[in-house]
């Protein structure tokens, strides 16, 4: 019986993904080719601040990518990645129009960037992305939009590996770190390393007397070590915060992506290496 009753489960769960694919997922989206087998994708997590040095000596040829405000680090301008990843939905027109962080992220990428950047966006925000680039009259030859498939496959059988194959969809992007990674699979790279994906935020959780969840949100490039513990948002704009249960079940579901991503790694032939010794990730090898 439960054997069945698994059967069933993972029959309709590959039914949903069929349904996403085909009412959510672009076919035949065109990613950069590369003839380097080498890739870093730097993250924000404040354990770069040690590593950060050490992990370029290492992979000196290597092509970089990075994600959400790592250009206010010091190392943008030195670094001059390739590749830049966002996929956190507060990126999108609605909240952009309101919390003037996400708006400062576009009008400053655009301002400051003078060498090739390919800037990967959900296809699910095309017309956002559009929307905004009109609005603030945005301009910059060297910047390079592309899009990516975000719907997120949770079935774990033989056709979740020909749908990544396909690039029609990721495991579920609950950190930005997962459709970074997954990218550089798709585009080729045989060797990727990751360096600040610490996934740790679990040890820097608070329940305030308010009964406020609350984070001390901290990234390496913060110019101060950030010791204060501050609302931990759910919807940004609206100031709704995680319970206690929903951030958890956040966590679970980061790792769950990252399992999927080892597996699909060893399908392809990948190899992971992680950079960050802090790191909570166990599926790949640590450097």
């Amino acid at each position: 019986m439960e054997l069945i009753k698994k059967r069933l489960f993972d029959l309709f769960e590959t039914a949903i993904v069929f349904f996403k694919v085909v009412f959510f997922s672009k076919f035949f989206l065109k990613l950069p080719k590369t003839r380097n087998k080498n890739l870093i994708y730097f993250a924000n997590g404040p354990s770069l601040r040690a590593n950060f040095e050490r992990v370029l000596k290492l992979n000196p040829t290597a092509d970089i990518m990075v994600s959400n405000y790592f250009y206010k680090s010091n190392y943008f301008f030195d670094i001059k990645p390739k590749y830049y990843t966002i996929c956190d939905p507060s990126f999108k027109y609605d909240t952009v129009m309101e919390v003037e962080m996400f708006k400062n992220f576009y009008v400053d990428l655009f301002r400051i960037v003078n060498w090739e950047l390919y800037l990967f966006v959900p296809y699910v925000f095309k017309k956002d992305i559009n929307n905004i680039i009109k609005c603030f009259d945005l301009h910059n030859d060297f910047i390079k939009i592309l899009h990516y498939n975000s719907i997120n496959f949770n079935i774990d059988n033989f056709i979740v590996n020909k749908l990544f194959d396909l690039k029609l969809g990721i495991p579920s992007p609950s950190t930005v770190a997962v459709p970074s990674v997954m990218l550089g699979i798709f585009m080729g790279y045989k060797n990727i390393g990751i360096a600040g994906v610490d996934m740790n935020m679990h040890q820097k959780i608070i329940v305030g007397k308010d009964n406020i969840l609350k984070i001390v949100d901290d990234h390496f490039y913060d110019i101060t070590k950030v010791v204060d513990a501050r609302p931990f948002y759910r919807e940004t704009a609206e100031k709704i915060t995680f319970t206690s249960a929903e951030i958890f079940l956040v966590f679970h579901k980061m790792l769950k992506s990252f399992d999927a991503i080892g597996k699909y790694a060893r399908y392809r032939n990948v190899k992971i290496v992680n950079y960050s010794k802090e790191s909570f990730l166990d599926q790949f090898d640590k450097m």
